[in-house]
């Protein structure tokens, strides 16, 4: 099915209530984007990321730091909630739409 604008948009479009090929069809939607996201993350880290890094002449020191990296991009998280949360409480609930 070609999408044209008018149909692209109509996928944004809220229902009261769903339908059983709706359900449906948000399960195969939902296990692709698991799948696509699981790979991904199979392919930038681990074993895969390491033999890259291995074949292009990367050092010890190079290829552990390579590895830590995932582990420590984490911690960044914390002072990322801090952050956000501060940033909800002077963010009004209900934007404002003046054209």
């Amino acid at each position: 099915m070609k999408y044209s604008p008018k149909n692209f948009l109509d996928i944004f479009q809220t229902k009261d209530k769903l339908e059983e090929p709706d359900v449906q069809k948000g399960i195969k939607l939902v296990t692709v984007d698991g799948i696509c996201s699981s790979g991904m993350g199979t392919l930038q880290g681990g074993v895969f990321l390491s033999a890259f890094a291995l074949a292009i002449g990367a050092s010890n020191y190079e290829v552990g730091l390579l590895a830590a990296f995932a582990f420590l991009s984490q911690l960044i998280q914390i002072p990322g909630l801090f952050l956000v949360r501060e940033k909800l409480r002077k963010i009004p609930a209900y934007p404002s739409y003046r054209p």
